[in-house]
């Protein structure tokens, strides 16, 4: 099963919705991965006026938001590409999900007009728990693979999968945030994904030596439950 724009382009009940220059405004990195940012270049964007409105439109969720994107517990980032239609802005997936204190954002960039312009980013509000299936539930619904794990050394069946055409490919990556002691430690893994043309999903890890293992939406979401709750080696989830 493979459910392209039925799952990523509805916007979801409860959601809303923010402009690229909105985006800015609340987040103060100066590269907002993993979303394309394309501005009219208005000086009133950077203006405290233009913060003001926005925080006066989005009410308590200004703060939430914000502290959220600046300072996250827990932040995953999901990029995705069509290899079959790369020019194609309907296939480029830009997705993150940050968590900090009580409550999780997933953000979800809306396709542009073309690759190189931005779209609006829809965003919705979830509990920690609930972080890692928005995530999951982000990307397009595709089956397992029917090889359950394989590890892609030098093998015959290493070079079969890495031959196989795929439609798309991504990365997964997280950083999180825990105390231990009186002091904050940070763990920061990525995942690659891919999506056989004729096969299914596959989530790789890059140990030693890497591997490719089958999930469908329920696993891949139980691993990153995991890696968000108990990070550890990614290995460790083969």
């Amino acid at each position: 099963m493979d459910d392209m724009n039925g799952t990523r382009d509805r916007i979801a009940s409860g959601a809303w919705q923010l402009t690229a220059d909105d985006l800015t405004l609340l987040w103060h990195g100066a590269v907002l991965r993993p979303f394309l940012i394309t501005r009219a270049g208005s000086a009133d964007c950077d203006s405290q006026g233009a913060r003001s409105r926005l925080r006066e439109r989005l009410g308590g969720r200004f703060d939430r938001l914000f502290s959220a994107l600046n300072r996250p517990d827990q932040r995953i980032m999901v990029n995705g590409w069509d290899l079959r239609q790369p020019d194609d802005p309907q296939g480029r997936i830009r997705t993150l999900g940050v968590f900090r204190g009580e409550v999780a954002y997933l953000l979800r960039q809306l396709p542009g007009r073309s690759i190189a312009h931005s779209g609006d980013i829809v965003v919705t509000e979830h509990s920690s728990l609930a972080l890692a299936r928005a995530v999951v539930h982000s990307l397009p619904e595709v089956d397992a693979g029917p090889h359950v794990r394989m590890l892609l050394d030098s093998g015959p069946e290493a070079r079969e999968f890495l031959d196989t055409p795929a439609r798309r490919v991504g990365t997964i990556e997280f950083s999180v945030r825990r105390r231990i002691g009186s002091g904050l430690t940070s763990v920061a893994c990525t995942l690659g994904w891919r999506d056989l043309a004729d096969s299914g999903r596959y989530v790789l890890v890059n140990g030693r030596p890497p591997t490719a293992t089958s999930v469908d939406r329920e696993l891949l979401t139980r691993v990153l439950h995991a890696l968000l709750t108990a990070p550890a080696d990614p290995a460790a989830f083969d």
